[in-house]
């Protein structure tokens, strides 16, 4: 089982970037109660509940096989266990219009589509585990469904999902092949793009599938 340090992303934020103080529009969706100084702050929150959030989701999966995944309201749920903590957004979907993501009165009605559909590729065999993950995680990008957290909460749920169903596959978002994660993130923008553009999700599935 991956644990669940293996399966973040991200690194965490460097100087001098982290010791920047938090910008106004970013302190006005944060909790209350806190009161964090810089970004290097909020990323310590942040990855604190991707963790708790991939811990979470991991001890589930081993205790009725991942079926839980494939709903929405525990997607929904699993993004409000990773940033509820921290941003006022954590586990809502988006209510305002912005330059990525479909018409937000969409949103909930194509999470369900979505999830109805991963529901029915486990079912039927549709896709390899892998592709079954991959699709997901890029549905999830082209929707946008939160304010932020989007890629990082899929890529997590998305390597759980695919232990569920493979636990001798996993996803390591080329961390070999792309050691520095400027590049890392670049490559795979470029991908994730390629795929909402195309419908080939070649380029993503092997970008993912190398660690």
């Amino acid at each position: 089982m991956p644990s669940a340090s293996r399966i973040l992303l991200d690194p965490p934020l460097s100087q001098p970037y982290g010791s920047t103080p938090i910008p106004a529009d970013l302190a006005a969706d944060l909790v209350s109660g806190i009161d964090p100084e810089t970004l290097q702050e909020i990323d310590e929150r942040e990855r604190a509940g991707l963790a708790r959030m991939a811990s979470d989701l991991l001890w589930r999966s081993k205790e009725d096989g991942g079926h839980f995944l494939r709903d929405d309201v525990e997607f929904l749920a699993a993004h409000r266990t990773a940033f509820a903590d921290t941003w006022k957004w954590g586990g809502q979907y988006r209510s305002r219009e912005m330059n990525l993501g479909i018409d937000p009165t969409q949103i909930a009605t194509q999470m369900r589509i979505l999830f109805g559909n991963a529901q029915s590729w486990r079912e039927l065999g549709t896709y390899s585990a892998v592709e079954q993950v991959i699709r997901l995680h890029c549905e999830v990008g082209r929707i946008h469904p939160f304010v932020n957290g989007n890629g990082r909460v899929s890529r997590v749920y998305c390597e759980v999902m695919l232990f569920a169903l493979d636990p001798d596959a996993e996803l390591g978002w080329s961390r070999s092949r792309f050691p520095e994660a400027k590049e890392r993130r670049r490559v795979y923008i470029e991908a994730v793009r390629q795929a909402d553009a195309t419908g080939d999700y070649s380029a993503v599935i092997d970008f993912a599938s190398h660690s």
